[in-house]
C-alpha cells in the first residue's frame, strides 16, 4: 500500500495494523456454532482431516442415478506443446459434443482460447472463457448456461464452487432470463435461433415498452428488471404483462432445447478435458464431476506432458528419457493405468505434506487460541462494567509493585527504601497516602470511598465505574494488536531453533506464554495507572 502511494507521488499513509486475527479452524469450532455439518461432492479425499480438525466423520451418500460418466485413462505426453496440440486436435475431433477444457491459470486459459481459434477458426470460433477476471463476472452464469449446448467450447480456470449445473442442450430459465436482459437493453437475442419464436414479437414489443417507461438505460438496471420478472414473488402491475409473456417463452425455449438435448446425449454428453493434474485430488474431481450429473452420459480425460509440475514430483525426467530412448513421438501419448495410479499417489503424498503442514500451523494456533479467549472473556467483562474488577486489578497492581520489590531489593533496608519509592510512583500520595493497606485487605474500600468519588468529580457525566471500563477496554485493543504481531513474529523466529536442536512448538508455547503474561499485567497496570491520574487531576 504505502509503496503504491510512494510510486504515485502520494503522502505514505500510516502503516495497517492487525486489530484481531482467527483462524477458519478456530472460528468454526470455537465461535460461530457448536454443531458442525456440511455437504460436498469430494470431501472423502480429505476424511482424516476432517477428523482430526473438527472431529467430524465423513459418510459417503450414494448418487440418486448410476453415474453414467467415462473416465478415460490419462494422455501423457513428452512436451508441453504436444500436450496443447493434442487437446486442440481432440476439441476438434470430438465438435460438435460440447466440451469444458480445465486450466490451471488464467494466462492458460486465455493462451488456449487462441490456440483453438487458430486451430479451426471455423469450429472454434465462440470459444467461450471462463476465469476469475472482473470483466467475466457479469457473463459467468451465460457461459455456464451455454456449456452443454452443441457446439460449445468453454475454456474454464476453476469450476470449483460455481454454484450451477451444466444442463446438456442449454438452461432454459438462463437462456429466457438472458433474452429479457438483451430486449430490455433493446439489443437483438445473441442466438439468432430465437428469432423464430411465436411470442418473440410481443416480447419485443412489450420490452421495449417497459424499457421506455422506466427508463432503463444499464446492464444493472436490466438485470433488476429480469430478476423481479423470473422470480415467483408479487411484482408491479407495470411489468406484470412482461411476466406473462417470459413464462410463454420459458416454455417454447424448453420444448426447442428438447431436440438439442437429445443430440447431446446422442453424442455422449459433456466431454470434460483436464490440462494438468493438481496437488489436490479434490480439484481434479470436481473437474471431473461437471461432467455426468444427474445420471447424463458423459466422459472426462487428462492431458497431460512430463513437463508438468506434479510429473516431476513423480519422476517426470526418468519417464522423458526412457520416451526418448524409445523413440516415442511427441504426439504418442502413453495412456496406461499404472501412469494414472502412481499419480494418484503423488497426489495422496502431496496432500499429506500440505495437511501436516495446516497440523503444524493450527498447533500454533492453539496457543494463540487459548489467549485468544482470555482476552475476550476480559473483554467481555469489561463491557459489562464489572466493578469487582476494578477492585480486582488494583489488588493486582499493588501485587506487581510489592513483587518487584522483592526481586530487586537485596537488602531488608533496601526493600524498606524500594518500597516506599516505587509505590509511591505508582500510587499518587495525594490520593492513597497508605498504599500498602491494598494489600493488608482495604482494596474495595479505596476504589468505593476514594478512587470512584474522584473519578467521578473529574468527568461528571459520566459513571465512575464506565471511565474505568472505557480506559481499560482501550488500554486492552491497543495492546492485543501488538501481542499479534509479535506472536506473529515469534513464531517465524522459533522455526530457526531446530538448529539448537530444539522444537519449535515447545519454545513457542514457552515464550508465548511469558509474552501473554505480560500483556495481561500491563494491560492492569497501564489501565489502573491512568485511572489513578485522572482522579489526582481532579484534586
Amino acid at each position: 500500500q504505502q509503496a503504491v502511494e510512494v510510486k504515485e507521488d502520494l503522502e505514505p499513509s500510516a502503516r495497517t495494523k492487525t486489530a484481531a486475527s482467527i483462524t477458519f479452524q478456530a472460528l468454526f469450532k470455537d465461535v460461530l456454532t457448536k454443531k458442525l455439518a456440511a455437504c460436498t461432492g469430494t470431501a472423502i479425499t480429505q476424511a482424516n482431516e476432517f477428523k482430526s480438525v473438527y472431529n467430524l466423520e465423513t459418510i459417503v451418500i450414494p448418487t440418486a442415478l448410476p453415474i453414467a460418466r467415462k473416465d478415460y485413462p490419462d494422455a501423457v505426453y513428452r512436451t508441453v506443446e504436444a500436450k496443447w496440440r493434442a487437446v486442440c486436435r481432440y476439441a476438434a475431433e470430438y465438435s460438435p459434443r460440447p466440451i469444458l477444457i480445465g486450466t490451471t491459470s488464467v494466462d492458460d486459459s486465455e493462451m488456449l482460447a487462441q490456440r483453438l481459434k487458430e486451430y479451426d477458426p471455423t469450429k472454434f470460433s465462440q470459444v467461450q472463457i471462463l476465469n476469475a477476471k472482473p470483466e467475466n463476472l457479469r457473463i459467468e452464469s451465460k457461459i455456464i448456461a451455454n456449456a452443454g449446448r452443441l457446439g460449445a467450447i468453454t475454456v474454464a480456470t476453476n469450476m470449483a464452487g460455481r454454484g450451477t449445473d451444466i444442463v446438456l442442450g442449454g438452461d432454459a430459465k438462463a437462456i429466457t432470463s438472458e433474452l429479457l436482459e438483451n430486449l430490455l437493453l433493446l439489443l437483438p437475442p445473441q442466438d439468432q435461433n430465437l428469432l423464430a419464436m411465436d411470442t418473440m414479437t410481443q416480447l419485443v414489443e412489450e420490452a421495449a415498452s417497459i424499457a421506455q417507461k422506466l427508463q432503463i438505460t444499464t446492464e444493472d438496471d436490466a438485470s433488476q428488471i429480469t430478476a423481479l420478472v423470473c422470480e415467483q414473488s408479487k411484482i408491479p402491475n407495470t411489468i406484470l404483462p412482461l411476466r406473462t409473456l417470459q413464462r410463454k417463452a420459458l416454455e417454447e425455449i424448453k420444448q426447442n432445447l428438447l431436440e438439442e438435448r437429445k443430440k447431446v446425449l446422442d453424442l455422449g454428453g459433456l466431454y470434460v478435458f483436464g490440462t494438468e493434474r493438481h496437488e489436490s485430488r479434490r480439484i481434479d474431481r470436481q473437474l471431473r464431476g461437471r461432467s455426468g450429473r444427474q445420471g447424463d452420459p458423459g466422459a472426462s480425460r487428462f492431458f497431460i506432458s512430463v513437463d508438468d509440475r506434479i510429473f516431476k514430483l513423480f519422476g517426470g525426467d526418468s519417464l522423458k528419457r526412457m520416451m526418448t530412448n524409445f523413440r516415442i513421438g511427441d504426439d504418442l501419448p502413453i495412456e496406461t493405468p499404472s501412469v494414472a495410479k502412481a499419480l494418484d499417489k503423488v497426489q495422496q503424498k502431496v496432500e499429506e505434506r500440505n495437511f501436516n503442514l495446516r497440523q503444524q500451523l493450527l498447533t500454533f494456533d492453539s496457543v494463540l487460541n487459548t489467549q485468544r479467549k482470555i482476552i475476550y472473556a476480559l473483554r467481555k467483562r469489561l463491557l459489562q462494567i464489572d466493578q469487582d474488577l476494578l477492585t480486582e486489578w488494583l489488588l493486582a497492581s499493588a501485587q506487581a509493585v510489592e513483587a518487584s520489590v522483592l526481586r530487586d531489593a537485596t537488602s531488608d533496608d533496601d526493600a524498606v527504601q524500594l518500597r516506599t519509592t516505587r509505590f509511591a510512583a505508582f500510587f499518587p500520595s495525594a490520593l492513597i497516602p497508605q498504599p500498602q493497606l491494598i494489600l493488608d485487605g482495604h482494596a474495595q474500600d479505596i476504589c468505593t470511598n476514594i478512587i470512584l468519588p474522584k473519578i467521578e468529580t473529574a468527568r461528571p457525566n459520566t459513571a465512575p465505574i464506565s471511565t474505568f471500563s472505557q480506559l481499560a477496554i482501550l488500554r486492552l485493543d491497543t495492546l492485543w494488536s501488538n501481542h499479534l504481531d509479535t506472536i506473529a513474529n515469534l513464531q517465524d523466529a522459533v522455526q530457526f531453533r531446530t538448529f539448537s536442536q530444539a522444537r519449535p512448538i515447545d519454545e513457542f508455547q514457552k515464550e508465548a506464554k511469558f509474552l501473554f503474561d505480560k500483556l495481561e499485567t500491563k494491560i492492569i497496570s497501564d489501565t489502573i495507572f491512568s485511572l489513578l491520574q485522572l482522579a489526582v487531576s481532579s484534586s
